[in-house]
C-alpha cells in the first residue's frame, strides 16, 4: 500500500513540505545488548533476533490472510534499538480503522516481548501517540558520470560479479540521486525522552492515551495493564495477551519459571526481573 507521507521519486531535487500526521512509536531498547557483546555471547542475540523474524513472519501471515498486512507497524532494528511505528487517522473519522491499527501495534509490542522474555532477554521501551513528520528528500537529478578508464582491481572479480561492483545506470553514465527518508516530531522526541528515564524491562505508555477512543479496544482487551514506575501511572504492554495464541512456541509455566530464576540469579538485570514478575503474577 503507497504510504502518501514519503515524497514520490522525482528528478529535481526538492525537500517536499510536510504535513503533521497522527502516529504511533515505540522504542524498543535491548538492555542485554553491551553485556552480551562485552561476554561475546552472540549467539544468544542471534538465537533472540531469529526467532523474533520467525513470530514477526508467522504474524503477518495471519495478517496477509486476514487482509491487516496494509495496518502492520514499520520496523527499523539497528543493533540495540527496535523502532515501531504505525500511521494513526485521528484527524479522519476513522475510528475503527485507528482501534484495528493501535491494537495491532500493541500485538506487536507484546510479539516482542514475549520472545525476549523466552530468550531471557530483557528490554525496556515505551510507545506514545503524537503528531510527527514524514517524507523523503533527494540529493540530486540524475547525473552524468564523468571518466576516463574505470579501473577494476582483478581481487574484486574473483569475489563479485560485474554487476555486483556497478551500479545500475553505470554502462549509461548515470549516478543514480541519494534519497535521504525523514522521520521527526513529537512522539518520536517525547519516547526518545522517556526511554532515558525508564530503567524497568517492559514496554510503556502514558496513561493518558486512554483519552484516545483508537486505545480503548487494547486497553480493555488487557493487552496493555496500569502499572506504576517513579511514582506515576502508566500502561505496560501485556505479554501474557500473546502466549495463548502461539502455545507451540512459548510455554507460560516454563517462562514464569524463567522469570522466578532471573529474578534470584546474579544477573546484572535481576532487580528489574523481580519487579517485572511482581507486575504480571497476579495476572
Amino acid at each position: 500500500m503507497p504510504d502518501s507521507y514519503f515524497t514520490p521519486k522525482s528528478n529535481k531535487p526538492e525537500v517536499k513540505k510536510t504535513d503533521a500526521h497522527s502516529r504511533v512509536t515505540a522504542l524498543i531498547e535491548v538492555l542485554e545488548f553491551e553485556d552480551l557483546n562485552e561476554d561475546e555471547e552472540y549467539n544468544k542475540l542471534n538465537k533472540f533476533f531469529h526467532e523474533l523474524s520467525q513470530e514477526i513472519y508467522h504474524f503477518r501471515k495471519q495478517n496477509y490472510n486476514l487482509g491487516l498486512r496494509a495496518i502492520e507497524p514499520e520496523l527499523t532494528i539497528t543493533a540495540d534499538r527496535i523502532q515501531m511505528t504505525s500511521p494513526l487517522y485521528l484527524e479522519k473519522d476513522l475510528p475503527e480503522l485507528s482501534s484495528m491499527v493501535f491494537k495491532t501495534f500493541i500485538d506487536f509490542c507484546n510479539l516482542f516481548i514475549s520472545v525476549a522474555v523466552d530468550n531471557r532477554i530483557a528490554l525496556s521501551g515505551f510507545a506514545s501517540i503524537g503528531n510527527n513528520y514524514r517524507s523523503e528528500v533527494y540529493s540530486s537529478i540524475n547525473g552524468i558520470a564523468h571518466s576516463k578508464e574505470t579501473m577494476v582491481l582483478k581481487d574484486l572479480l574473483k569475489v563479485f560479479s560485474f554487476d555486483d561492483i556497478f551500479p545500475e545506470g553505470f554502462q549509461q553514465n548515470v549516478i543514480a540521486p541519494v534519497s535521504v527518508p525523514l522521520f521527526y516530531g513529537k512522539d518520536l522526541k517525547k519516547v526518545v525522552k522517556m526511554l532515558s528515564e525508564i530503567r524497568e524491562i517492559g514496554i510503556f505508555m502514558p496513561s493518558d492515551i486512554i483519552s484516545i477512543p483508537a486505545t480503548e479496544v487494547a486497553v480493555y482487551s488487557d493487552m496493555l495493564i496500569d502499572t506504576r514506575f517513579n511514582g506515576k501511572n502508566f500502561y505496560c504492554c501485556n505479554w501474557k495477551t500473546y502466549i495463548p495464541k502461539n502455545d507451540d512456541n512459548f510455554s507460560a509455566d516454563k517462562m514464569m519459571e524463567d522469570l522466578e530464576y532471573l529474578s534470584q540469579s546474579d544477573n546484572v538485570h535481576a532487580p528489574m526481573w523481580k519487579k517485572f514478575l511482581v507486575r504480571f503474577n497476579e495476572i
